[in-house]
């Protein structure tokens, strides 16, 4: 993430900087009425775009306001995904607050009392480079929130820890011993020395086979 972005994240409100930069999202989980939602908010062009990118078969211009706030809630049903306790949560009934800031609301059901483990993949911006989301939770002594990006394969990790507040769990990277990188090469080199030796083969056959007069 670049070094604007950050300090953009850090000292400007979400609302602010989402209805001017189509680089920032917010994702908000909250309770409200006994009902626990998420919103995922960010600046209307962020979502025209992706959408063009997306959807390349579709003509937005040539379609509803019902159609395309239609289109927006599919799109995030199916590239926000949640899972708290290790329990996958779905978004429901979603509902769109279109505007320069643009806000979309969705009911989670079947949501634990209290969340322990949260899990969150959001790819709603995934073809605009250095979009960042910011994950806000409820509750959060520390003011700490969370940010996601493509440096972190658009996904978060968050676990409670001992004091009540929310912190952020580094997800397992994969780590290849070096003596697998070095058979990697070994083999490719070796691989292109065999069709170097191939092809002055053949081409020796070839001479054989055809002697110059």
């Amino acid at each position: 993430m670049s070094r604007f972005l950050l300090i953009a994240l850090l000292f400007f409100s979400p609302g602010m900087l989402m209805a001017h930069t189509p680089l920032i999202s917010s994702i908000r989980i909250f309770l409200e009425d006994g009902v626990w939602k998420l919103n995922l908010s960010s600046a209307l062009t962020a979502f025209q775009f992706e959408l063009q990118e997306k959807y390349p078969e579709l003509v937005l211009s040539e379609m509803s306001e019902d159609q395309i706030l239609s289109l927006m809630i599919s799109h995030t049903k199916n590239t926000v995904s949640l899972e708290v306790n290790g329990e996958a949560i779905l978004l429901q009934n979603g509902m769109v607050h279109p505007g320069h800031q643009t806000d979309l609301l969705f009911d989670l059901k079947e949501m634990p009392e209290n969340m322990e483990e949260i899990s969150l993949t959001m790819k709603s911006f995934e073809s605009i480079t250095q979009h960042s989301s910011l994950l806000i939770l409820p509750d959060q002594k520390n003011g700490q929130n969370f940010v996601i990006n493509q440096e972190k394969g658009n996904s978060i990790q968050i676990i409670k820890d001992d004091s009540g507040n929310y912190m952020e769990s580094e997800m397992p990277k994969k780590n290849y011993p070096v003596f697998w990188i070095t058979g990697i090469f070994l083999l490719l080199a070796l691989g292109y020395l065999f069709r170097i030796r191939l092809s002055d083969l053949l081409q020796f056959n070839k001479t054989q086979l055809n002697p110059i007069n």
